[in-house]
Formats: C-alpha cells, structure tokens, sequence
C-alpha cells in the first residue's frame, strides 16, 4: 500500500493522478557549491561537451553531425565527449571518422572530476532523442549544466522543456535534427551571448535546481499525504 507517489515528468504525474493517488514531481537536483562559475580557459577554440551515457536515446550522433556542420562555417568548434564511449564503438568511430582532429573522446572519468570537466567548456549539450524515455523521464545532467553557468543547448522534449526557457537560459531546438543543432551552436559563437544565456542558466539552477529545494519539497508532499491520510482515518 503507498500514501503517495513521487514521479520526475509531467507524463508520469498525469498517468498517477489518473489512478487517484496523491502524487508529486520532483526533478533531479544540483549541489550548487560543487559548480562554481569558473571561467573557461582563454582558447580561441569553441568546445561543445557532451557529458553521459551513449545509448541512442541520447542522441549523441546527432551531436556530432551537428559539430561537423559547425566546423564547417566555423573551424573553431570542437567536440569533447565525456562518459564510457569505449562501451559503444560505432559512436567512437562515428565521432573520430566524421571530427577528426575536431573531437577529443575523454572516456570514462571520476563522477568528482564532472564539474570541473563541464566548467571548462563553452557549450554544454543534450542532444536527446524523442522516445519514450526521454519523455517520462529528468535528465539529471540538465540541472548540473545549468549550474556551471555555460550555455545548454538541448533537444526539445520532455521535461527539459519545463525547465529551458528558449533563447532565455538556454536554447531549445528539434530533437534528431543535426541542422537544427548546428543552428544553435552557430548562434552560441558569441562570448557575450553565451555569457548572458549561461548566467540566467545558473539563475534557474539557483531559484528551482538546488538539492535543498528538492528536498523541501519532498518533506512538503510527505507532510501534507500523511496530514490527509490520518484525517481520514
């Protein structure tokens, strides 16, 4: 028997609420202090980071044909692949075939080493495709880019869309279309545009992200579902 359901996505709360249980969402949260606004290092370059898990749901090919066509109005963009991309070959080799020189394929690295790594890039993307699970899911990397304060460019779906507003603290654009993500990149090659879109990301990061926020809310919704249940008892 449950006095009530927490749930990370709109879709799954409505699927609850449907079955007549109390029922809450509560996003993937940041602890703010380990994301400190750092300043990439002074680099001529534009380095785009992909930080996570290579299964196809999250998009990363499209990622890196969106790159390619960015290197090739702008050669300073280059790809930096964080996670366990060895586990996925046609990924690696997709990636070093159509980047070259232009991606650099860092591995697998300490979860402590994360918030430096994505500090240091100029970009910071999520690239997921519209499936099922991207739309009843958080992605738990969305609330930690937007604490560095680096510009997030991210696939349309889901829950991010709860949380990006386009053109505000982040950018939004079609899931699966590489054109449309090199679009996005291209309008990000501007310090000062990249510095304002990223700044409002921490903003939000702040105001709704943080595990403190998080956690009152999930105190909030036990309270108030154990206060109904004795109640009625």
């Amino acid at each position: 028997f449950m006095d009530g359901v927490t749930v990370v996505s709109s879709s799954l709360e409505e699927r609850v609420r449907g079955c007549g249980m109390p029922v809450t969402r509560l996003w993937g949260g940041v602890d703010l202090g380990s994301y400190r606004e750092a300043k990439p290092a002074a680099s001529a370059g534009i380095v785009v980071l992909y930080a996570g898990n290579f299964n196809p749901y999250h998009g990363v090919m499209t990622v890196i044909d969106a790159v390619a066509i960015a290197r090739s109005i702008d050669p300073r963009f280059t790809l930096r692949l964080v996670g366990a991309i060895d586990d996925f070959p046609a990924v690696r080799t997709h990636a070093e075939t159509t980047l070259a020189e232009g991606v650099e394929c860092l591995g697998a690295v300490p979860y402590a080493q994360v918030p430096e790594l994505i500090s240091a890039a100029d970009i910071l993307v999520m690239p997921r495709a519209c499936t099922r699970t991207a739309v009843t899911t958080y992605p738990s990397k969305l609330s930690e880019y937007l604490a560095t304060g680096r510009p997030v460019l991210a696939s349309a779906v889901g829950e991010v869309c709860e949380v990006i507003r386009d053109g505000e603290n982040g950018r939004l654009v079609i899931p699966g279309c590489a054109e449309a993500m090199a679009a996005g990149l291209s309008e990000l090659t501007d310090p000062e545009v990249r510095a304002r879109v990223g700044s409002a990301g921490r903003r939000t990061a702040s105001e709704r992200l943080t595990w403190e926020l998080v956690a009152s809310r999930a105190i909030d919704f036990i309270t108030r579902t154990s206060s109904s249940e004795a109640a009625s008892a």
